[in-house]
This record gives structure tokens, sequence and C-alpha cells, in this order.
């Protein structure tokens, strides 16, 4: 039973947290040039068929999410971020900002 009372709040807990996430937006609209501070909050690889892909999820002073793959690995967390926005899209029902052609320098 207490399983499942720890369950329901940790689901109450996150659909708050994605209504709150999905009213933040997007950074910039598609073909716009972004030039912002962020934090990395997560980074990721995978392999692909040619080479090593690192997927590195930041979050901007606003709270959104900006995604950049690359095939670079980063050091730091908070960093100034410059790329254009290639697409918006959504991952779980929180909106995400993936970019492109991107540069990266300490803060």
């Amino acid at each position: 039973m207490t399983a499942a009372v720890t369950a329901y709040d940790r689901h109450e807990e996150s659909a708050v947290n994605t209504e709150s996430m999905m009213a933040l937006g997007y950074a910039g609209g598609p073909g716009d040039q972004l030039e912002m501070e962020v934090v990395r909050k997560r980074s990721f690889s995978s392999d692909t068929r040619w080479e090593l892909m690192w997927k590195h999820i930041f979050c901007d002073p606003e709270g959104r999410y900006i995604v950049w793959k690359t095939g670079k690995a980063l050091e730091g967390s908070k960093v100034v971020l410059k790329g254009r926005v290639k697409e918006h899209g959504e991952y779980r029902g929180i909106s995400q900002t993936v970019v492109t052609r991107c540069s990266i320098r300490p803060t």
C-alpha cells in the first residue's frame, strides 16, 4: 500500500512540473540565431552508425530547455551557447528548442 501512495504522489508531482514546463514555451523561432548563458542539465552519448553522438540538454535563465546534438563532449556546466534554432520539439510533454551549428564558451 505504501508503494502505491508513493507512486501516486510522484505521478501528481510530475504532472504539476509538466504543466509548468509547458507554459514556458520555446526559445526563439526556427532559423533564429541565439546567444545566451545556459546551464547544462544533462549530457549523454550514444553510438551511431558513423560515430559517437552526444546529446546535451541545457536550461536557460527562464527555465526553457535547449537541446544540442553534436560529436563533441563538453566540460563545465555553465556556458554561453551560440547557435541557430533548428526546430521546436516536445519530449514527454516538455517543450524543447533544438539548436544546431553551435559554439560554446565558458562564462
